[in-house]
This record gives structure tokens, sequence and C-alpha cells, in this order.
């Protein structure tokens, strides 16, 4: 009886022990069900920033169109959906999971409450096993009239008592099972925090990239974004063959296409080129490239350039050939009043005949203008052959100075009136046959000398500076008028020599 007393004792500790290793599987699987739930937490987070992440690259692909055309722009776009979706169904997963770890949880708390009322029980059995040894001193007495039937139960106590301790041998390892178990449950736990830390730092590095990408879509000044490049990019093979295409070979030289939006050759597009100038240098300005040489080169920017040197030189040559030719004038003439309506109908030719080239040529022909050579070829031609003319019918003028100036301006002309319409046609007909070249700039220039020549030598000779010197009569030797006697002739031979004119 004290055999099975003991063997009932160590049985209710067993009990006991297994009894708090159940308890603590409990525990364990209620803190993998918190862990569980922290990871799906975490998951629902880490879905967020992929969303906020998706959010940052449309909005940076809004912005900047061609990226939305860059392969790996694309696959990023991909991949973080994957992400988010993977994510989502995670934390689904994840919730389910919980859900049935729940019910484990409940049904072992459950058993343990079952299990623990069986230790009561059993630990009942062993004070009750006590009370009855106490019980068989006190009737040991009576127990010997029982022998041969007690003797016949104490045969059997031995079995029993064996069972009872291979009972007791299989709860101890089982209770060794569990406690591995628990073990392993608390590994897991650890794991399943070191994952909701991970991802914890992996959804805070989701959202400070998502916020990056935000503000540099957001970004109110382009100069202010820029891009990271790893050293394994910028050492790539393609990588380099494009940095070829913009840069030289030494990759000190670097080249920027410029495409305009309108006809190059447009003067509305070289009139661009001073505000691409400008803008490189506001680009430049505070950078590693302040001290930078810059130049804008093709063909708009050429178009710009010999525009500026034409006009600087169209400029120039007009300023000294009229300040020279007048000058010449004054002193062939002793006149400054001469001089000065010569210039003016040379000014006034050059002008109509370049108004009259580019209505052929833009108006009729509609061309988009004429050759930038043509104004300043033209302009040297027209004034070289018009002040020759002029000088042939204004010296002869000045020949006949003794005379009242409507008489000499119509003795001038008869006598120069052939020699000049000559010469305009022989100098036309060379110029002419300029026009079946085919090259534009000479055909145009042929035609603008052409109208010049004959407008000067059939309105501004015979009309213009005709009705000028009658306007300012003897005013046209001002300021050194000189009169008939310091001249060489006498009155009288003036009037004779208007008398035998008239007859």
């Amino acid at each position: 009886m004290e055999q099975a007393r003991a063997s009932a004792q160590e049985l209710a500790a067993a009990h006991a022990q297994l009894l708090s290793g159940y308890e603590g599987i409990g525990g364990g699987l209620s803190g993998l069900s918190a862990g569980y739930e922290a990871v799906a937490d975490q998951s629902g987070k880490l879905a967020e920033g992929l969303s906020g992440v998706s959010g940052g690259l449309n909005a940076l692909g809004d912005k900047y169109p061609e990226l939305k055309e860059d392969p790996a722009y694309q696959e990023t776009l991909l991949a973080v959906a994957g992400l988010q979706q993977g994510a989502v169904q995670l934390g689904a997963g994840l919730k389910e999971l919980n859900a049935q770890l729940a019910g484990v949880a409940g049904g072992m708390t459950q058993a343990n409450a079952g299990y623990k009322q069986a230790a009561d029980g059993q630990a009942a059995l062993a004070a009750g096993l006590g009370e009855l040894a106490k019980g068989i001193a006190e009737l040991q007495g009576g127990i010997a009239q029982a022998a041969a039937g007690q003797g016949a139960i104490v045969d059997q106590i031995p079995g029993v008592t064996q069972g009872l301790g291979e009972l007791a041998s299989g709860q101890q390892e089982l209770q060794a099972g569990f406690a591995s178990l628990n073990d392993q449950l608390g590994e897991l736990t650890s794991g399943l925090d070191q994952s909701v830390d991970g991802l914890t730092q992996v959804t805070d590095g989701l959202a400070s990239a998502g916020g990056y990408l935000q503000s540099l879509a957001g970004a109110p000044d382009k100069e202010l974004t820029g891009w990271y490049i790893p050293q394994e990019a910028i050492d790539d093979e393609q990588f380099q063959s494009s940095l070829d295409v913009y840069m030289s070979p030494d990759r000190m030289t670097a080249k920027f296409d410029v495409i305009f939006d309108s006809n190059p050759y447009s003067e509305a597009t070289m009139a661009e080129i001073p505000a691409l100038e400008a803008a490189v240098d506001r680009a430049l300005r505070g950078t590693a490239f302040e001290e930078a040489v810059t130049a804008i080169g093709g063909v708009t920017s050429m178009n710009h350039d010999l525009d500026t040197i034409s006009n600087a030189d169209y400029s120039r040559t007009v300023v000294l050939m009229l300040v020279g030719i007048t000058l010449i004038l004054i002193v062939l003439f002793r006149s400054i009043v001469i001089p000065a309506y010569v210039v003016l109908s040379l000014i006034v030719t050059y002008y109509t005949s370049l108004a009259i080239t580019e209505l052929i040529f833009v108006r009729i022909f509609d061309l988009s203008g004429i050759s930038w050579a043509v104004p300043f070829f033209g302009f040297v031609l027209l004034v070289a052959l018009g002040v020759d003319y002029s000088i042939f019918l204004m010296d002869r003028f000045r020949e006949f100075r003794h005379l009242e100036p409507k008489q000499a301006i119509l003795e001038a002309m008869k006598n120069m009136g052939g020699v000049i319409m000559s010469a305009a046609v022989i100098l036309g007909g060379t110029f002419a046959a300029m026009l079946p070249s085919g090259v534009m700039s000479l055909l145009q220039i042929a035609t603008m000398v052409l109208c010049g020549l004959f407008l000067y030598a059939l309105v501004m000779l015979p009309l213009f500076i005709p009705v000028m010197v009658r306007v300012f009569g003897e005013a046209n030797w001002w300021p050194f008028m000189r009169n008939d006697k310091e001249a060489g002739y006498s009155l009288r031979e003036k009037e004779a020599f208007v008398h035998s004119h008239k007859e």
C-alpha cells in the first residue's frame, strides 16, 4: 500500500509538471498568436508603404513622360506592384493562420483546464491512499482475517504498480517532447519577432523612398532634381557607349542636342540663339563648370552668326561708303546741297529696288526670303553705279554753271542722257546674263541691280535730280557760291549764250 501511495504521489507530481508544461505551451501559443498579429499589422503597413512608392513612381512618370518608356522604370513599377500584392496576400494569410492558431490556443486552454482537473484528482487520490494506509494500519488486525483474500489482492498490486510506473514513464517522455516543442516554439517566436523588426525597417525604408520620389516629382525647379548612379552602372559597357554619343573620348567635352519645334532656317528660330546662350550661362553659374567654355553649333547657330556678321559688315559698309562718297562729291562739286540730294537719290533707289526684289521672290515666287548677300552686294553695286551716273550728269551741269540752273540741267541732260542710258543698258545686259545661272543669290542680286539701274536711269536722273536742281536754284552751290565774274564769265556773255541756245 505504501508503494502504491508513493507511486500515486510520483504520478501526481508528474501530472503537475506535465500541467506546467502544457500551460507553458498554451502561453507560447498565445505569444505566437500575438506575433502573427504583429506580422499581419506590419504586412498591412508594408502594403501601404508599397502603395505610396507606387504612387510616387506614377507621379514621377506623369511629370517625366519619357521615363514611362524606360524599361528599368517599367520593371520597377511592376516589381513594386507585385510586392504590394504579395504583402496584401501575406497579411490575409497571416490573419487566417492567426485565426486557426487562436482556435488551437483555445483548445489547448480547455485541455489544460481538463488536465488540471485530472491532476487535482490524482493529487486527491494520493492523499486518499495516505489516509487509506493509515486506516489499513488501524484495521491491520481485521485484515489478518481476510489474509487469504488480501494475499490475492497483494499479488495483483505489483502488476498495478508496474502499470502505473510505465504510465509515469510515458508521461515523462511526453513531457520531454512538449518541452522540446516549447523550445522550438520559443525559437519560432524569436524568429517572428526578428522578421517583424525587419519588415518594420523595410516599411520605413519604403516610406522614405516614397517620400523622396514624391518630393522629386513635385520639385518646382528641375535643376534641383538629381539621380544617384552606382559605380557599377557607370562602368557598364552600354552606359559608356551611350556617353560616347554625347561626350568626347577624354570626357572633357559634352554635347547636348537642342531641337527647335520651328523651321531652323527661320528668323524666329535664329532669334532664340541668344536666349539659349543665356540659358546655358544661367545653368552653369554657381557650379563647378562656371568657367567652362561653351559654344552653340548647328545650322541655326551658323545662320545666326552669319546674320550678325553680315549685319555688322553691312552697317559698317553703308556708313563708310555714304560718308566717303559724300566727301568726294563735296570736293568735286564744291557744294553740300548737290551731294545731299544725290546721296538721297541713291538711298531711295536702293530701298525701292530691294522692295521690288522682295516682292518678286517672296510675294510672287513664295520664297521664305531673299538671300543674306543680296542687301550687302546690292547696296555696293547700286551706289557705285548710281554715283557714277550722277557724276556724269552733275559734272556736266557744273560746266554750265554760268547759266540759270534750269537751263544748265537741261543742257547737261542733252549732252549726257544718251551716254547714261547706253551705259545702263549695257550694264543691265551684263547683269541679266546672271539670271539663267540658277544660283538663287546671283539671281536675286542681278534682279535687284537691274531694277536699280533702270529706276535710277529712267526716274531719278531725268526727274528727281532736275526737280531738286530747280527747287534749290542758285543754292545748289551753297556754301561755295561765286559770282559770274569770278567764274570767268561776264553778264553779257551769259545772256548771249542763252540767246544763242534759244535760237
